[in-house]
């Protein structure tokens, strides 16, 4: 993966979000866990994209972290950290299709959970968010208060799913 796309990530979470994740965060995914993010193509444009960690317990890292600091190659849980699908491309079975990627990957990575925190006051709640987790098998397991960067939390809800082999 080139830095034109990491730099398209940022610009599509900033964009989606009004800020999102940094080229920092991103390129220490890669650094730690090469198949720690997944971006779908459709005709050389980006639809969308998903990253991901493992972790032994489950814990919520802030937004932008460094992976070296949470990711534990020995861990069985796997940790969305952030998926977005381009609005232009959204409901038409992406993210769904992203979630699937994640599923089999944890699976090679003998993992036994999905989960991920969900912002209370998601900026898409209303159109729909709740009801994608819920349609590609996610429940609510909990609620959290969830540091997104130093002095800075919010109510999320804990969506997780168990992986079937």
């Amino acid at each position: 993966m080139n830095r034109n796309t990491l730099q398209e990530i940022a610009t599509i979470e900033k964009e989606t979000f009004g800020k999102g994740v940094t080229l920092d965060t991103l390129g220490s995914i890669l650094k730690t866990f090469k198949e720690g993010l997944l971006v779908l193509y459709k005709n050389k444009t980006t639809v969308g994209y998903i990253g991901w960690e493992k972790h032994l317990f489950q814990k919520f890292p802030p937004y932008n972290h460094n992976w070296t600091d949470f990711h534990d190659p020995e861990g069985k849980l796997a940790y969305i950290s952030i998926i977005t699908v381009q609005e232009q491309f959204r409901n038409r079975g992406y993210g769904s299709q992203l979630l699937s990627l994640i599923e089999e990957k944890a699976k090679n990575h003998q993992c036994t959970k999905l989960y991920c925190p969900v912002n209370k006051k998601h900026p898409y709640l209303n159109k729909g968010v709740l009801r994608f987790w819920e349609k590609n098998g996610f429940t609510i397991t909990g609620e959290t208060l969830w540091e997104l960067a130093p002095g800075h939390s919010i109510d999320s809800y804990i969506f997780s799913k168990k992986i079937k082999y």
